[in-house]
């Protein structure tokens, strides 16, 4: 028989248990007459891109059964892509008229699997551009590529460019962009390239083709996403040497007199839509996990989700595609 306080024990646990599933329930919810409701979702995978005309997904997956990327319509099921080659360093990128997917595999310099994909959608294949390499995107007008060299044959470590053939099937030159440069990522549009000057605690700085610097963002950028049109980008600062997790979300116009604007704090994982008029994020509060996030211009901010991580804003809809707990792709749509 169980003694009293044994009785309590258990029955405090189990209270700690709901409340604790009840604190994961991935439930929308609702801000005035508006909704997002989650109207697509998947099993597995995680860190989702939706293509440059907003009508499939891009997402990594790294569980058992589920290994490599994978590119889903919302209506089917998700297709496997690049079969051959199902390690992948989740920095996968559309090109910019979403025929193709360029990725980066690790591995050691002997392997034949290392280094820089590009897969081909039309006739699902995929071709080897370069041996080695991390945090690749594509540049604007789809000739060049951008990606971090830890150890180049010659020259020192740091962004580089490759220089694509017109059929884009192979790499006709590479160029040091920028050195000691981490994190590069192309605006979508236009010639703005992005790279951070230390992994840590570094700075942001937004560059031309010709190296002249548009903008600079203040040390303790953790990371940074351009909108589709490429004319904004939202950012989110750490303030590490203060000992601090801030978490706070800025929103920079390079083109623009008035350049920076802070949005909110405790945040992580921002997208902003096209227009950067609308930006999801997800927030913490008390050490956890507080729910997806969405900021209106000119000041709202309102939860839209329970829970949600890598948020990526669909560039043609109002439909934000994002990470689930447990694992698996949820897409909300936007209602009301």
């Amino acid at each position: 028989m169980l003694k009293p306080y044994n009785l309590l024990y258990i029955t405090v646990l189990w209270l700690l248990v709901i409340i604790g599933c009840n604190g994961c329930d991935d439930g929308p919810t609702q801000h005035g007459g508006e909704q997002w409701p989650i109207m697509y979702q998947t099993d597995f995978g995680r860190m989702p891109r939706w293509s440059p005309d907003g009508s499939r997904l891009l997402f990594g997956g790294d569980t058992p059964g589920h290994p490599g990327i994978f590119i889903w319509d919302t209506e089917g099921e998700p297709v496997q892509i690049a079969a051959d080659v199902p390690a992948h360093n989740w920095d996968y990128r559309w090109s910019p008229d979403g025929s193709e997917v360029v990725f980066t595999c690790p591995g050691g310099e002997s392997d034949s699997l290392t280094g820089v994909w590009v897969y081909n959608t039309a006739d699902s294949t995929s071709r080897r551009m370069f041996p080695s390499g991390c945090d690749v995107c594509w540049a604007a007008d789809g000739a060049k590529l951008f990606l971090r060299l830890d150890n180049p044959s010659t020259g020192s470590p740091g962004v580089y460019r490759l220089i694509l053939t017109a059929e884009k099937d192979s790499v006709t030159g590479c160029e040091l962009a920028v050195a000691d440069g981490n994190k590069p990522l192309a605006a979508p549009a236009g010639d703005l390239l992005g790279y951070i000057d230390n992994p840590i605690n570094g700075a942001l700085h937004i560059i031309n083709s010709t190296g002249e610097e548009a903008l600079n963002v203040a040390p303790g950028v953790i990371e940074y996403k351009w909108s589709s049109s490429g004319k904004t980008l939202v950012c989110v600062l750490n303030d590490y040497t203060g000992g601090e997790l801030t978490g706070e979300l800025w929103l920079a116009r390079p083109d623009s007199t008035r350049r920076l604007t802070r949005i909110s704090q405790f945040t992580a994982y921002a997208a902003p839509d096209s227009s950067s008029s609308q930006i999801a994020y997800s927030r913490w509060s008390a050490g956890r996990w507080d729910g997806l996030w969405l900021f209106r211009a000119p000041s709202t901010n309102f939860q839209i989700l329970s829970y949600g991580l890598n948020a990526d804003f669909n560039p043609a809809s109002d439909k934000i595609a994002v990470n689930a707990p447990g694992g698996g792709i949820k897409v909300l749509v936007r209602s009301g």
